[in-house]
């Protein structure tokens, strides 16, 4: 699930502090529940991310300030237990210019395993283009 929200004008400010402010509700009510959740804010970036309890699936919201208005987006990740399922993600989030680190927290899984995932899908690609 991704939403976005920009902030332009008063209403949308108002609809994301309400948003916002739903949000941090829902993740005192997880923490209290036993949920994994991490806060980090950097420069004009605020990430939370919050895994459920299984820790099968992680939400993260994203709130980036960008000079007068504010973008927000909140995606929902399931964890991919197949190799091959999980290394096409890898492929799709490395071509979006994610960083390792940023592909890790998504797939929820090492930055060193992500590191081998994209070493084998450049093995793989050059294995099928030498038979081309």
């Amino acid at each position: 699930m991704d939403k976005k929200i920009t902030t332009i004008n008063n209403t949308n400010i108002i609809n994301q502090n309400q948003l916002v402010n739903n949000l941090l509700q829902a993740l005192v009510s997880k923490v209290e529940n036993g949920h994994n959740v991490e806060f980090i804010s950097k420069n004009n970036k605020t990430i939370l991310k919050v895994d459920s309890i299984d820790s099968q699936s992680r939400t993260i919201l994203t709130i980036e300030e960008q000079g007068t208005y504010n973008t927000s987006s909140m995606t929902n990740y399931k964890k991919v237990e197949n190799i091959s399922e999980r290394r096409d993600l890898v492929k799709k989030l490395n071509k979006e210019g994610k960083s390792q680190s940023e592909i890790a927290s998504i797939t929820m899984v090492s930055q060193k395993t992500i590191c081998n995932d994209l070493k084998a899908i450049r093995k793989n690609k050059q294995y099928k283009n030498s038979y081309l």
